[in-house]
């Protein structure tokens, strides 16, 4: 809203060409400039009041810059709303991203139900996708479901039958909208329509109360009073199918050019379209359902706004030559039937853009180009300053900034105190000529008017400041569920294994209740020689999942043996020895005194402005963590962690800019050449602008440059060099070295690894990897090992669609069209050297238009850099290659990837792969072929399952991460570390590596998450009491162990407390065994405080043991509690009268007890 009332100034300019009657706009063409567009929106909707005003962009990129830019200028009474294109080709049995679709429905259903007010901003090809009729969102229609607090449902089984109508899917827990889940009386829906999903808590058939819920913790956080709509959660809906319509669709299909087994799927698919629920079929068939788009949504008073004409009609020439060239691609290779209605409208047959006001970019008369660009400074702050507050005139100076507002506002209020003002906002202000004023917002672009003879208004942005116009992303939520990679017991299926902290490594098969009345729930644990442990819900937190390679199966260990003592013992040895050895690389480093750098200077912050994208929390995080280092005394030495794409890069070269900024040298060190080449386009396209000289040493380079590279390396005129191992040879000098970044430090061999460690005892140091580090290993190792993690991947990233599959021809030539077909490229993955050639003539026969190229690392250098050169430059469409491309190749056009034998690689090398693509906001594609007829091994079927589901949806996300985590923390603590992680799993390993880390630290400190003494403590109580969660209350196994595991380690009352609040929010009210189980906790707890070890009842009576003897206060303990009770040695004999009142008497015993502690210590 920071620019709602900028339209005073401006529409008076404006209004002449804008000034017709609403209905009387018809052709009409509003001439601006190049800037502006915001404005002069903003204006039409206040001049013409329509109840929509739409706007069209030619592509979804710039539709989306135009709606951040709206955000800054439409009042708070405007419903601002973005229409988002589906990232699929036409005829793909592909679903959506979800968000896309919650955000094309949530739009849809606000255009039809808002009264007034509402602007859509859409491009073309989102307009023209066929989706529901406006209809389907009118009262009483199927987009819609109406429930308030009181209301009864009539029937709950037609109600759940409702929300399947609608396009939701049932799910044992809501994390995701579109959909739903019911347990008891209580029933979970996420709507597209609302940021948080709805508790429905029901008695009988009557809604109770309405609640809304956080995803990730799933707990209520508001109560709602009023009526709440649901909207549909699927554009293909079964329950708007014309019958008519869709026989006559049906009945159009020629199958005559179709394969058999083509015309078999669709045939069948089209049978049982009305009753399935598959949404990739939905997808496909999307031309069936629906035949509405956009323009059916604008109405008589609705006004319709082009972002220039004449490229939107280009842009929706170019849709429609894809369609068919698809069309036509697919139905000549039997894919597809002739007739096959298309999932896109025609624009000529959608809208006549004629009815609409153009927004011209250009024109020769009078009255056009209104709008122009300021003057740009490309970074050069201190001109910009000087021109804004030096040069007196009567212009109206507006700056917007975000990243760097404050830096411009303390340098404003240097330069000119009296003419410089900072606002929030325009509105309610009176903007004067001659000054300046600074505003912190976000806009892509700025702009200038001429306001009067001698006046102008102009805005510069950080675009005409810096020269780049940030990313902005709108898909973030603050109610997105989030996954870390943790694995927890709520993680654990049957089959999986665990680590009991007592009795080693075992196999989880399930629960089951046991005791007299079947009164408690056991955790069963099968261990060697099939030999079973049954452990009580209480004590889960002395079992955890067992963390490992998910390319072999862990050793279960033998109970009633010493063999899991010996190898804890054998580990804790290991890990303390580690410790004292990182903990004297810390001291060592402490006492050298390395580079102290001053603060950011004005230039760092211009050169950190020239980044095109917005920081991550956690990237800005590893960003200070760094230049902390390198300000502080001590050699910096800092390991920066995060998956591949989330911007480990940029933390390295802002650190690498600081260096050099302050007269110090760079080296870059990378594994291979080919990440050279890469990391050296993009350090000199980052740093020349700032007559920093980057070079580089490789392999790629001939001797002659090689010698003029050591030569400026010495005399200090290359600032920055990019190179192999080739930089640590002994002919190497630098005038003066200050910052050494490491890339994949763990990929380098012994020799160069001991080099490194002598370095850096002096120099500072930043290492990236791509291969993350478990949370828990990087808390063990806080305090001695520097580490910054990433763990957030940037906005708009989507997860990579990935299929699986037997060698395929067909498939292999779909998917590289497909890519083609979007104007992409492909990674076609083949690690055998000696038959890439056959590989490359097998594919040209098959593509004989796709241009194919490939390269491997046996190539010669020149060769090598020139194929990679050319297919950067999107002189080729496929490159076929070893695993070459695995580290840094960053490539944003390539989005498809061709894993030939899947079978041959490990899990988290195919997840790294994987992530060679999908690094912009295109959804990308992942295929894995594994031979056809061919008996792949179990292991390798296990490892492609797992990437199978490694999106940031699926548990085989957690599979993957955990790979990969393995793999780092290998990687930071040596090979013989990863043994030891392997043989007690990565969680008890880190509990192990930080009680050994607390030991050894120099001062004095409680050991904390000494996981193998938590819960020792703890008092076992074992009577018969119905105390369990029966299934019938929480009825999925993931959440009843999460339920008990966080029970088992309760600590206290509000512990037990807020977990009680919990299941009564999530599961309705509690049953007497949810509430005895509650009870118990609580008591444990007690008698744990005052010393117990067990409580168990026998021969009509509760026995308590104590952890030490009574001693001579025997007597007066048996006097004080009562002459019934038994006292002796260390334990209590209570007679029962009934059992009944085995918690009471317990309860009422203990409290005796704590008092008469209390006395005898007040008396000591």
């Amino acid at each position: 809203m920071t620019f709602s009332g900028i339209g005073q100034y401006v529409d008076p300019l404006i209004k002449p060409l804008a000034d017709a009657e609403f209905g009387d706009i018809s052709n009409r063409s509003i001439k601006i400039g190049s800037r502006g567009k915001e404005v002069v929106l903003s204006l039409l909707r206040q001049q013409h009041a329509p109840k929509i005003l739409c706007v069209l962009s030619p592509k979804q990129s710039d539709a989306r810059t135009l709606y951040n830019d709206l955000l800054d200028y439409l009042g708070e009474d405007v419903e601002l709303l973005f229409l988002p294109d589906a990232d699929v080709l036409p005829y793909e049995r592909l679903i959506v991203d979800s968000r896309t679709t919650n955000e094309r429905i949530t739009t849809l259903s606000k255009i039809v139900t808002e009264t007034n007010n509402v602007v859509v901003v859409s491009s073309v090809g989102a307009a023209l996708r066929k989706t529901l009729h406006p209809n389907t969102f009118h009262n009483n229609s199927i987009g819609f479901l109406n429930i308030s607090p009181g209301q009864d449902l009539i029937s709950t089984h037609n109600f759940l039958e409702r929300l399947i109508e609608m396009g939701y899917k049932s799910a044992s827990m809501v994390e995701a909208p579109g959909t739903f889940s019911s347990r008891g009386g209580i029933i979970d829906v996420y709507s597209p329509n609302h940021a948080y999903p709805l508790r429905i808590d029901l008695w009988d058939t009557e809604i109770e109360s309405i609640r809304y819920f956080d995803v990730n913790t799933q707990r209520s956080v508001e109560d709602i009073e009023s009526e709440v709509s649901l909207t549909v959660a699927s554009e293909q809906l079964k329950a708007v199918i014309e019958q008519d319509a869709f026989s006559n669709k049906i009945k159009g299909l020629d199958y005559s050019d179709c394969t058999a087994e083509v015309n078999e799927r669709i045939q069948q698919d089209l049978e049982v379209l009305q009753e399935a629920s598959d949404p990739e079929s939905f997808e496909f068939y999307n031309g069936f359902f629906n035949d509405a788009t956009l323009f059916d949504y604008l109405g008589q008073d609705s006004l319709l706004v082009l972002d220039r004409k004449n490229l939107i009609e280009e842009e929706a020439e170019s849709i429609q030559g894809k369609i068919e060239n698809i069309t036509a691609s697919r139905c000549e290779r039997g894919d597809l039937p002739q007739g096959f209605p298309s999932p896109t409208a025609s624009l000529i047959h959608a809208f006549d853009l004629d009815n609409a006001i153009n927004l011209d970019t250009y024109g020769i008369d009078d009255s056009s180009n209104l709008f122009g660009s300021p003057k740009q400074y490309a970074g050069n702050l201190e001109q910009f300053i000087h021109e804004i507050t030096g040069i007196k005139n009567n212009d109206i100076n507006l700056i917007v900034s975000r990243q760097s507002f404050s830096r411009l506002k303390s340098l404003l209020e240097v330069a000119d105190t009296t003419n410089y003002q900072s606002l929030e906002g325009v509105t309610g202000h009176k903007l004067e000529p001659g000054k300046c004023y600074l505003i912190e917002g976000d806009l892509s672009v700025g702009w200038n008017v001429q306001i009067s003879q001698s006046t102008q208004l102009r805005v510069f942005t950080d675009f005409e400041i810096f020269g780049v116009s940030r990313s902005t992303g709108n898909w973030q939520s603050a109610n997105e569920k989030r996954h870390t990679g943790y694995k927890s017991l709520q993680d654990l299926t049957v089959g999986s294994y665990v680590v009991h902290i007592d009795h080693g490594i075992s196999k989880f098969t399930g629960l089951t209740t046991m005791g007299t009345f079947s009164d408690k729930e056991y955790l069963v644990l099968e261990y060697a020689q099939e030999d079973k442990l049954y452990v009580p819900t209480d004590q889960l937190h002395r079992v955890s999942p067992f963390v490992g390679s998910s390319d072999q199966a862990p050793s279960l260990t033998r109970l009633g043996t010493s063999e899991w003592s010996r190898l804890k013992e054998k580990v804790k040895e290991s890990a303390q020895e580690l410790a004292k050895e990182l903990l004297d690389i810390q001291v060592e480093r402490e006492a050298n005194a390395g580079i102290a750098y001053p603060e950011d200077t004005l230039w760092q912050e211009e050169f950190e402005q020239s980044f095109l994208y917005t920081e991550t929390m956690d990237q800005l995080t590893a960003i200070k963590e760094v230049k902390e280092d390198m300000q502080s005394r001590k050699p910096m030495d800092r390991l920066v962690c995060g998956d591949v794409g989330y911007g480990k890069t940029e933390v390295a070269l802002r650190a690498a800019f600081k260096a050099v900024a302050e007269g110090l040298q760079v080296a870059v060190l990378v594994p291979t050449t080919v990440l050279a080449q890469q990391h050296f386009n993009t350090f000199s396209e980052r740093l020349n602008p700032y007559s920093m000289t980057v070079d580089s040493l490789s392999r790629f380079r001939s001797r002659k440059e090689q010698l003029e590279v050591l030569e400026g390396l010495k005399d200090g005129s290359v600032d920055v060099v990019v190179g192999t191992h080739r930089l640590l040879q002994s002919d190497i000098s630098f005038k003066n070295l200050g910052l050494i970044v490491v890339d994949e430090e763990q990929r380098f061999g012994v020799m160069h690894k001991e080099m490194l460690k002598k370095l850096r005892k002096s120099v500072d140091i930043v290492s990236i990897s791509a291969t993350p580090i478990p949370r828990t290993l990087n808390m063990a190792l806080s305090g001695i090992k520097d580490m910054s993690i990433i763990y957030t991947p940037p906005e708009l990233r989507l997860p990579v669609k990935t299929f699986a599959s037997e060698y395929s021809e067909e498939i292999i030539v779909d998917a590289v069209m497909r890519e083609i077909e979007r104007e992409g490229q492909v990674f076609y993955l083949h690690n055998r050297v000696k038959t890439m050639p056959d590989v490359v003539n097998r594919l040209s026969e098959m593509m004989p238009n796709v241009r194919i190229s490939y390269a491997h690392g046996r190539m010669p250098e020149d060769e090598l850099e020139s194929v990679m050169v050319q297919f950067a430059n999107k002189d080729s469409d496929v490159l076929v290659c070893t695993t070459i491309i695995e580290s840094g190749i960053d490539l944003p056009n390539v989005n498809t990837l061709i894993l030939d034998r899947a079978d041959r690689f490990g899990l988290s090398q195919m997840y790294q792969l994987r992530g060679r693509v999908g690094r912009g906001e295109r959804r990308a594609y992942a295929y894995l072929m594994v031979p056809k007829g061919r008996k792949i091994t179990e292991n390798a079927e296990r490892r492609i399952e797992a990437i199978m589901e490694a999106s940031d949806l699926g548990a085989g996300f957690m599979i993957a991460m955990r790979d990969l985590e393995i793999r780092g923390a290998g990687n930071i603590l040596g090979s013989a570390q990863s043994g030891h992680i392997k043989s007690v799993g990565l969680e008890l390993y880190s509990q192990i590596l930080n009680q050994a880390v607390e030991e050894i630290k120099p001062q004095d400190s409680e050991i904390q998450n000494d996981w193998d003494n938590f819960g020792q403590d703890l008092a076992i109580i074992d009577l018969p009491i119905a105390a369990f969660i029966p299934d019938e209350y929480v009825s999925y196994l993931p959440s009843k162990l999460g339920i008990y595991h966080r029970l088992s380690k309760a600590k206290d009352e509000s512990d037990v407390t807020d977990m009680k609040e919990e299941l009564i929010d999530r599961y309705g009210d509690l049953p007497n065994e949810v509430n005895e189980l509650l009870n118990l906790i609580n008591i444990r707890n007690f008698a744990s405080s005052l010393g117990v070890k067990t409580v168990n009842s026998s021969d009509g009576a509760l026995l308590i043991g104590f952890s030490e003897d009574f001693g001579g206060a025997k007597f007066a303990l048996q006097k004080a509690i009562g002459p019934s009770v038994d006292v002796r040695g260390s334990s209590i004999r209570v007679p029962l009268r009934t059992e009944n009142e085995l918690l009471v008497t317990l309860e009422n015993i203990l409290t005796r007890y704590k008092v008469f502690r209390a006395r005898l210590e007040r008396m000591v």
